[in-house]
């Protein structure tokens, strides 16, 4: 069938506005909306893993997202210390797939994502209600406003205004563990990735740009350990002052307020993203810990597979269900998998210290960078 001729986007992140983007590639549009008053390049950094740039390769935005961002080949784990425990380098990825993990500002990838697009989307406003009927959604908004579509997407991102109106109130499983992401000038000669491993911490760094780098800092806490965004850097001294080598690039920086962002890792467990003619991608379908670095990718791919189901199918619902049947057990284990690497570097426990022996003497290999690749190769790309 012909993609559904109207179609509603809710929340312009990377998730909507792939999916925009994929409609586009196949001759469609959507309306989009998002509760942002305006667009401003906010946010930290994101690791695009080469599985993510592949798919955003079929849609013609792959080179885009490389060429403002940083492409990383290689990643080494060091002790608090900053000697190297171990690492590899992934030019066997480039050299088969062409393409790399890229490290990439927020702000950049959505300025080409958004970019890609005919219409603007509507600022300020988001959904108050949805009612499903037999050919049909209507949608009221915040404005006053109200429309009928075919089909409404909901990518609003963890806090789903969609999710909760479609599937009621989700708990948001919190991990056990937050994180204080960084964006500083990137220091001359600084390459590839990098984790420093403490005691229950964890810094990562890594070049989003050609003078921007990015640091997320990790470490076990009650929810909600910043509640002032004022004291963020105070509690990144606090907890990392004693890491060295590359770490003190962000220990001893002094970044400006819209730099420097807190948030408690959770993640966001449903037994189905689809009703009869809405369905969740990205976050506000499977919000998953970072540990990985895969929560943009399936945001990636969440869009450009249903695009493609959709102008595959001869119905809606049938193309939902189609959707969920491709794109669930994957990202299920994807979650999996990063709460698992989250727990073995968090956590104290002998098993934990166990298996992170394990993974510090497999770390340099090219059997562990094959398997890796193996575990992300998607047919999206």
């Amino acid at each position: 069938m012909a993609i559904p001729q109207r179609i509603l986007i809710v929340g312009g992140g990377i998730a909507g506005l792939t999916f925009a983007a994929a409609l586009k590639r196949h001759g469609a549009c959507a309306d989009v909306v998002d509760l942002a008053p305006e667009w401003r390049p906010v946010g930290s950094g994101i690791a695009i893993g080469f599985n993510g740039v592949l798919a955003l390769n079929s849609i013609g935005l792959g080179n885009a997202v490389q060429e403002r961002g940083v492409p990383l080949n290689s990643v080494t784990l060091l002790d608090s210390e900053g000697n190297r425990m171990n690492g590899f380098r992934f030019s066997s990825v480039a050299d088969v797939y062409g393409t790399s993990t890229t490290g990439i500002h927020r702000g950049a990838l959505h300025d080409v994502l958004a970019g890609s697009l005919e219409n603007s989307p509507r600022l300020g406003i988001t959904v108050t209600a949805l009612r499903e009927l037999d050919k049909g959604v209507v949608a009221e908004f915040s404005d006053g406003t109200s429309a009928e579509y075919d089909l409404v997407v909901g990518s609003d991102g963890r806090n789903s205004k969609v999710r909760k109106l479609v599937f009621g109130e989700v708990d948001r499983q919190y991990v056990g563990y937050c994180a204080i992401r960084v964006v500083i000038p990137r220091p001359q000669g600084f390459e590839g990735m990098c984790e420093l491993w403490g005691s229950g911490r964890r810094m990562g760094i890594l070049p989003i740009g050609e003078d921007l780098l990015y640091s997320y800092s990790t470490f076990l806490s009650a929810r909600g350990a910043v509640r002032d965004p004022s004291e963020n850097m105070k509690l990144l001294r606090e907890l990392f002052g004693d890491f060295k080598g590359p770490a003190r690039h962000i220990v001893d920086s002094n970044p400006d307020e819209d730099s420097i962002h807190y948030g408690d890792i959770e993640q966001v467990v449903l037994p189905r993203w689809i009703s009869r003619r809405v369905v969740l991608i990205g976050d506000a379908a499977h919000a998953m810990s970072p540990d990985l670095g895969q929560g943009g990718s399936m945001a990636i791919e969440d869009a450009i597979t249903l695009a493609r189901i959709l102008v595959d199918s001869t119905e809606i619902a049938d193309a939902l269900h189609r959707f969920q049947s491709s794109r669930y057990k994957r990202v299920r284990d994807m979650q999996r998998k990063s709460r698992q690497y989250g727990w073995m570097v968090h956590r104290r426990t002998a098993p934990a210290l166990a298996v992170r022996r394990r993974v510090v003497e497999r770390f340099e290999s090219d059997h562990l960078a094959r398997t890796t690749v193996a575990s992300l190769i998607n047919p999206v790309a």
